[in-house]
């Protein structure tokens, strides 16, 4: 069976291209749901 590093490599950069990018969605979705919270809360004290 042959490998074919190039291809693996390949693949594996891709897949953490993908994850870079989905924690950098996770990131701003977090942001954004801690500012929602802040804001709730702030409301509530009124």
């Amino acid at each position: 069976m042959e490998v074919d590093a190039q291809k693996i490599i390949n693949n594996l950069g891709m897949q953490l291209a993908n994850k870079s990018v989905e924690n950098a969605t996770l990131a701003a979705q977090l942001e954004t749901l801690q500012e929602q919270l802040k804001e709730a809360n702030a409301d509530k004290e009124k």
